[in-house]
């Protein structure tokens, strides 16, 4: 693989993930319980729907983010149903590498088991920030998958935030949608794309979540968002607790009525907390 080529197109893919940070606008409810909130608003990228989790979870940024980075041999596979394995396929630099997800199947196997691809750059920031931008990458035949196995899933963000009043810090993992199809219908662009922020703050407060703004936090803000796809603030003082903010869309194409898309997304987005802070204090506390 030429590196400045996937270089470029990862820093592209970091880039066009900023848009949904920016935006708020449009965002329906349409699962709450628990302390989960799942809100979903049409896509722009395809005729779909864009999902939205959010929730607070019980463990520090470091703890969360332990159990859900995509890294080989990593916590995840051991908690989430979801997550069958999960490899490095190629490494291309010590920043840039090709990952491989698979993951069963779904909604009483209307949804087949997938292989998701994804070429994934690693970036940090002067002001603590740490990124994980993902893209699907076109590599089916380099590494001899079944090609219908194969679809093509839109990008997708987690964004965890240390609710603590010293710290804040977030993964971020949000999405876009690309436009290459695959066999009988099916569809595949599936991106991991988290980031790390760390922030010290002196006094407790509220400031509108920021990209990379360390210098510009003022006397009074807990914490900020660096992260894009969401607009979500702090309010108080919560130590060891982490906010979880997760997006998601998906072209899944084929034959699905798209009243299973709508009921399977939100239900799995908000069952993937839970299931994380079970992992969480399993693994850490």
């Amino acid at each position: 693989m030429d590196v400045s080529w996937a270089t470029q197109e990862s820093e592209a893919v970091a880039e066009k993930v900023l848009r949904y940070r920016r935006d708020e606008s449009g965002w329906k409810k349409c699962r709450e319980g628990n302390g989960v909130s799942v809100s979903w608003r049409p896509s722009e990228e395809f005729p779909g729907n864009l999902y939205r989790g959010e929730g607070i979870l019980c463990g520090t940024v470091e703890e969360v983010w332990d159990c859900i980075k995509p890294v080989a041999g990593g916590l995840r596979e051991k908690w989430d149903d979801n997550v069958t394995s999960f490899e490095i396929v190629q490494s291309i630099t010590d920043m840039l590498c090709v990952s491989r997800t698979s993951t069963p199947s779904a909604a009483m196997k209307l949804i087949s088991p997938r292989d998701f691809v994804d070429l994934v750059l690693v970036k940090k920031y002067e002001d603590g920030t740490i990124s994980s931008n993902g893209e699907f990458t076109d590599l089916m035949n380099v590494f001899q998958l079944p090609t219908w196995n194969t679809h093509r899933v839109p990008r997708s963000q987690v964004l965890c935030e240390d609710l603590t009043i010293r710290a804040g810090a977030s993964v971020n993992l949000c999405p876009e949608m690309g436009q290459r199809s695959g066999p009988r219908g099916q569809f595949r662009d599936h991106i991991v794309n988290q980031r790390a922020l760390n922030t010290l703050i002196d006094t407790a407060g509220v400031l509108p979540g920021a990209l990379r703004v360390t210098s510009d936090l003022k006397a009074g803000a807990e914490t900020c968002l660096a992260f894009p796809g969401c607009q979500a603030y702090c309010s108080g003082v919560e130590p060891n607790k982490t906010k979880l903010v997760t997006f998601f869309q998906t072209d899944l194409s084929g034959y699905l009525p798209q009243s299973v898309v709508d009921s399977f997304f939100p239900r799995s987005m908000a069952e993937f907390y839970p299931n994380l802070q079970k992992a969480v204090r399993k693994f850490h506390h």
